[in-house]
This record gives C-alpha cells, sequence and structure tokens, in this order.
C-alpha cells in the first residue's frame, strides 16, 4: 500500500482548480460538475478495477490524461507535462473541446432533490476521487431532468423502470436507495470482487456485442456466475491466486450452452451468446495477465 499512496500523491502534482470552460463545446446536455456532486445509484464498485488503474497510471500518465479526455467528450490528450494536473484542467490539452463526443460521456439524471445522480460511469468518478479528489472536474451528459417529480421514491421507481439503477449489493442481495452512500467513490462504495474478475476476463472469456445495450451488462454476467461459482469460494488474495480464480470463472463462462438463460429482462430472454461469452478460453489474452506489465502483475505489485 506504501506504494499505492506514493501513485497518488505523484499524480496529484497541482492543487489549485481552475475550470476549462473556454474550451467545452456547446452542447445543451452537457455539464461540467465536480467528481464529488454526483451521487450513486449502485451500491458497489470493482475495487481492484479501480486499483489497476490508478496503478498503469503511475507507470503511464499520459494514459492518465488520454483517458481523462476521451471519457469527457474530448477524444485523447494533445499535450501534458510533469506538472499537469487533473485538478487544472488548462495544465494539459485535449484533442477537441470536452463534451464533443457525446457517446463517449458518462450519464446522469437530475433528481427532485436537485442532485444529479450517475447512472454511468461509477468506476471512473470513484477513479477521479481517489486520484486528485471530489474538486476534479467531470464532464457529463444529463440524460433526464426530474427535478419536477413529487417524491423520491416516484424518481427512484422511474430509474428502476428505466434500468438506470443496479439495488443488489457484493453478494447480489437487493438493498434500497436510501441506504446507498451520498458520493461516489471506493471508500464509500461496497467491493464487488466479482465486478472486478468481470473487468479482467474481458476478451479471455466474453466480449460485449457491439450490438449489445443491455444496462449493467457485467453485474448481470456477476450475478449469474457467482450461483456457479461463488464469489466466497475463490481466493483472491495473491496475483497468482487471482489468476487460479479467474482461469476458474472464466471455464464456467465457456462450458455454458449458447443458448443458456443469464437473465431475463422486460420479458425477454437473454442467453449466454447475448453476452458475448466465448466457446473456448483466449489463453493468449489469459496470459497476458501475468505478464511482466500485465494487469494482474501490475495492480499486485503496487499494492505491496
Amino acid at each position: 500500500m506504501k506504494y499505492l499512496n506514493y501513485v497518488l500523491l505523484s499524480l496529484l502534482s497541482v492543487t489549485a482548480q481552475s475550470w476549462a470552460t473556454e474550451n467545452v463545446a456547446n452542447t445543451p446536455s452537457v455539464i461540467q460538475l465536480k467528481a464529488a456532486e454526483l451521487r450513486p445509484t449502485q451500491p458497489s464498485i470493482g475495487e481492484q478495477q479501480v486499483n489497476y488503474k490508478i496503478a498503469n497510471y503511475a507507470l503511464n500518465p499520459k494514459k492518465l490524461y488520454d483517458d481523462y479526455c476521451e471519457d469527457n467528450g474530448a477524444e485523447g490528450v494533445e499535450s501534458f507535462t510533469e506538472k499537469s494536473s487533473l485538478l487544472d484542467l488548462n495544465s494539459f490539452k485535449c484533442l477537441e473541446a470536452y463534451g464533443s463526443n457525446i457517446k463517449d460521456l458518462k450519464t446522469a439524471v437530475m433528481g427532485p432533490d436537485k442532485q444529479y445522480y450517475l447512472t454511468d460511469g461509477h468506476h471512473l468518478v470513484s477513479m477521479l476521487n481517489k486520484v486528485s479528489g471530489g474538486n476534479t472536474p467531470v464532464f457529463i451528459r444529463i440524460t433526464d431532468d426530474k427535478s419536477a417529480m413529487g417524491s423520491m421514491d416516484e424518481f427512484w421507481d422511474f430509474l428502476a423502470e428505466n434500468n438506470q439503477t443496479w439495488l443488489k449489493d457484493a453478494h447480489f442481495k437487493p438493498v434500497n436507495y436510501q441506504s446507498l452512500p451520498q458520493t461516489v467513490s471506493a471508500e464509500s462504495l461496497q467491493n464487488d470482487q466479482y465486478r472486478s474478475i468481470m473487468y479482467f476476463l474481458r476478451g479471455v472469456s466474453y466480449k460485449k456485442p457491439k450490438s449489445n445495450n443491455i444496462p449493467f451488462f457485467e453485474f448481470y454476467i456477476a450475478e449469474w456466475l457467482n450461483k456457479k461459482v461463488p464469489v466466497d469460494s475463490l481466493k483472491l488474495d495473491t496475483r497468482e491466486d487471482y489468476y487460479h480464480s479467474l482461469q476458474k470463472v472464466a471455464n464456467a463462462m465457456i462450458s455454458a450452452p449458447a443458448d443458456e438463460v443469464v437473465v431475463e429482462l422486460e420479458g425477454k430472454k437473454l442467453t449466454a451468446s447475448d453476452f458475448g461469452m466465448f466457446k473456448a478460453i483466449n489463453q493468449k489474452e489469459m496470459n497476458k495477465l501475468i505478464d511482466q506489465d500485465g494487469k494482474l502483475t501490475v495492480v499486485f505489485s503496487a499494492g505491496q
């Protein structure tokens, strides 16, 4: 953990906040907020996914700014220096104006309490909160303004009916919206181990089809897999244990018949095929995870 703390300090090189409003695309649905102003619509994230991102950014600072620009609709980074900081948008330059690429932006809905509820991007915002704090600027696409709704109960019913909230805890037990924390961060949200497992298995045992718009895609796979390979049965404390656990989960995925139902949504049965599960493990991608610069190597080295 000493190394991870050093990572965070090295990334946070500038403490002054600067709002670069002159470099924002004129798109009515896009607003600029602080990371701390966003409320969650789910109780958990995959903490190891966030840890990997942060550790990888320490090894490759350009990736931090490249991802930040892309996630904020500005395509990628054009230039930055060792003095650049996410708190100072004038300290680096993106290829496009923030909000230019609408499809890349994370989304939120305004509630009756005039707060912004994040409907996509919990891992990103959690990472930003950890790297540079709650004052970090983030550009969000507002999909709905429900500030005129009569009650919070009505608002959360709307989110549920439109598949914009995931109200299950890290063990897939139902929770109520009142139990959600007020901030989107690794400290406030639960650690969903299976959600991280799904992140590391991307391209190994499944790939989300381009035409697929299933909300909470990886949460549904994780819930289905937990019935086959319970998360409590997995050893996840070391790189080697984690790798073997990934193999176990990947084998469960590829062993499923293509027509096996993963979840039923709005009366439609969605199968393993709909979720892009492979018929065989991509062993080349699996082995990459424990290469010298592989994801598991990076995240477990950072934790030492």
